[in-house]
């Protein structure tokens, strides 16, 4: 058996795997709501741990509040009654985000609502 050796430059092996990286989250996506959960009738999976969508967004609510660095950690940990090492459930940040977005005055699709 012989053996081929291909020269592949680093940029382009790195397009390559971020494109392969690309389609199997596609591949894998399924639908989801605003909150970065997974939409009604969706596979859903709410014992999984919080999605990095879904933390960013609490950090900004969490920061559009008044907490910032640690004490938003402390605050969304005493805000869903978790254990200092315990990560948040997608179904836990679903349920926080929906009341951090009616504390700070957003709408379902994240813009602030306009004052009557």
């Amino acid at each position: 058996m012989s053996e081929i050796i291909l020269k592949i430059p680093v940029a382009s092996l790195r397009e390559l795997l971020r494109a392969a990286q690309v389609a199997l989250d596609e591949h894998h996506q399924r639908p989801m709501n605003n909150n970065g959960g997974a939409a009604p009738g969706a596979d859903t999976r709410h014992d999984e741990p919080w999605t990095h969508k879904q933390r960013r967004f609490v950090y900004r609510l969490a920061q559009q509040l008044g907490h910032e660095g640690e004490a938003a950690k402390n605050f969304i940990r005493l805000s869903l009654r978790l254990d200092p090492d315990q990560e948040p459930t997608r179904a836990e940040a679903s349920t926080l985000i929906d009341r951090l977005k009616s504390e700070v005055g957003m709408n379902g699709n994240g813009a602030h609502r306009e004052s009557a």
